[in-house]
């Protein structure tokens, strides 16, 4: 359903896709490619995503953030995450910052995302708003990040207790400026149970 989109937005979203595929699947070590998507793809585009936001540019941050999603939804283990390569502090507040950018995109109008010229048929009568669907789509989105982050939490969570425990295991963070593993989260929109007590 990606084809009800306007064609240039939908293009440039499946260049990001491809683009991070590219990255993904790129040659080489291991250790060298988790840097290499953090460096080269998944910080650039998050940053690139904030900034044409900034600049009044919802179209084209939708563009970048929505070839993510399909990313997400096509590659199995699309987080690149080493605890010797990523400092965990970074690692969390990268997930912080991409929810930001989802929530305040989602803020804009359809006009402002370039989703409003949406037609079909012989007639070109208006079809149903594609609004909905990107809802549902970064709900998904949502959910299968957070399934993808437990196993990286818990890792974390061994790595902390072993270190407590003097097992000399060693972390790029001191405990004391160490985001508490049960806070790494990805969170877009408004739990369930926290808006029904509003």
């Amino acid at each position: 359903d990606h084809m009800l989109l306007p064609l240039p937005l939908l293009k440039e979203a499946v260049r990001v896709h491809a683009w991070l595929r590219e990255g993904l699947h790129s040659v080489g070590s291991v250790k060298w490619k988790v840097a290499s998507m953090w460096r080269d793809y998944l910080n650039p585009l998050l940053s690139k995503s904030a900034s044409f936001i900034q600049a009044g540019d919802n179209r084209g941050a939708f563009a970048l953030l929505l070839g993510l999603v399909i990313f997400a939804r096509r590659e199995e283990n699309w987080i690149p995450y080493r605890h010797d390569l990523v400092e965990w502090n970074e690692f969390c507040n990268y997930w912080k910052a991409l929810g930001a950018v989802w929530k305040e995109l989602l803020k804009a109008s359809d006009q402002g995302l370039g989703i409003t010229a949406l037609r079909r048929g012989l007639y070109r009568s208006p079809c149903r708003s594609y609004r909905r669907r990107l809802v549902e789509m970064v709900e998904d989105f949502e959910r299968r990040t957070n399934q993808a982050l437990k196993p990286v939490a818990r890792q974390a969570l061994i790595r902390s207790q072993l270190q407590s425990a003097g097992a000399g295991v060693t972390s790029s963070s001191s405990a004391s400026s160490t985001v508490p593993v049960q806070q790494l989260r990805f969170k877009i929109f408004e739990d369930k149970k926290s808006s029904a007590k509003k």
